[in-house]
């Protein structure tokens, strides 16, 4: 009787280990997608950051990242032309440093993940660099295998900042 108790409590314990498994691959395949995301947005090394050409070229870079209604969103309020703005008057390279994602919370279908960096502005002709520290929440929603990026809310407000003449 007691062989029966140890063998399923083994049962047991390997089922949640297993359970646990297909969520961390989820999860890690989720923060992938987070990360791709978070650098194609803003590493850039760019003059003509305004172009409608290079806004195109940063829409098509992140566009596979996005559901179809985020990347229109993103389109509409001109938010994935922001790095490039900061980029062309700032004459810098931006970068992102110390990428940190956490998961907030998984449904299945819906995972939440808190996130930070420090974006790096380094002026090209001057070597000045300037950090500012980006944490923000990423929505991802499953769809067809893919984990796309639903929402980003982050403290934009302060990129903004840069753009305006004070």
């Amino acid at each position: 009787m007691h062989i029966f108790r140890v063998l399923f409590h083994l049962l047991l314990i390997s089922s949640f280990i297993f359970l646990i498994g297909c969520n961390t691959h989820e999860e890690n395949a989720a923060i992938k997608a987070a990360r791709g995301y978070k650098t194609t947005e803003f590493n850039l090394d760019v003059l003509d950051a305004s172009s409608p050409e290079r806004i195109e070229k940063q829409m098509q870079s992140t566009e596979s990242y996005l559901t179809e209604e985020y990347y229109y969103e993103q389109y509409d309020s001109k938010n994935i032309s922001l790095p490039l703005q900061i980029a062309e008057k700032e004459k810098a390279l931006l970068s992102t440093k110390d990428l940190k994602f956490n998961v907030k919370n998984n449904n299945g279908k819906r995972i939440i993940i808190n996130y930070s960096f420090k974006l790096s502005i380094q002026n090209k002709e001057t070597s000045e660099n300037k950090h500012i520290d980006i944490e923000g929440l990423l929505t991802l929603e499953e769809s067809k295998g893919n984990w796309l990026i639903q929402k980003d809310d982050y403290n934009i407000d302060e990129l903004k900042m840069l753009l305006s003449d004070k």
